[in-house]
């Protein structure tokens, strides 16, 4: 019997890597998803040269202004030219030989166990990074909390930042919020984040 979502992601963040068996499998890229990847390409700027992280079927791809230049990266290889690397394995990977400016997240840094040093390294690379968040609600008590951050484990998910501790993480290496748009589900509603260096 396959082990429960909570203890999936608990025992993935005691060994400090990402669920691969659950990546790996084609089934867990789930149609509905490919809505909320067609609005993060409506946020990408013409001519952008794009490391989609998560990339899974590479459906962003289609939907990008056609002079991009795209690389997919994903835990597994998709395809041969997939860019394989698991966000929360160490030490994170050099990444200056792909001259990349864009780093792309879609239903992915939920997943991530130190989101402040994943950030700090990506601020290195690029100039702009356009995600989506799943971000938790403020709670009124401590067991209304706990719920809350019972509900994201068993969904896989490894973090529980608020909006504004999820915008001041980018902020405070210089990618300052210049958008937010909002992906409407059944299910709840998922803001999505540009965030971008002044150019000098």
């Amino acid at each position: 019997m396959p082990l429960p979502m909570m203890v999936r992601s608990l025992i993935c963040r005691f060994q400090g890597h990402s669920d691969l068996n659950r990546w790996s499998d084609a089934q867990e890229l789930l149609p509905e998803w490919e809505e909320r990847t067609r609005l993060l390409a409506r946020l990408v700027t013409p001519g952008s040269h794009i490391l989609d992280f998560g990339a899974g079927s590479r459906t962003l791809q289609k939907y990008l202004p056609p002079d991009c230049t795209y690389l997919p990266s994903d835990l597994v290889g998709r395809s041969a030219d997939t860019f394989v690397c698991d966000l929360n394995s160490r030490p994170l990977p050099d990444l200056s030989t792909f001259k990349i400016d864009t780093a792309v997240f879609g239903g992915v840094l939920e997943y991530i166990q130190d989101l402040p040093e994943l950030v700090g390294w990506l601020s290195k690379y690029v100039d702009r990074c356009i995600v989506s968040y799943e971000c938790a609600q403020p709670q009124e008590n401590f067991w209304q909390h706990l719920r809350q951050r019972n509900a994201r484990a068993c969904a896989g998910w490894v973090n529980n930042l608020q909006e504004h501790e999820f915008i001041s993480l980018f902020e405070a290496r210089d990618l300052k919020l210049v958008r937010r748009e909002i992906w409407r589900t059944k299910q709840g509603d998922e803001p999505l984040f540009v965030f971008q260096k002044e150019l000098g």
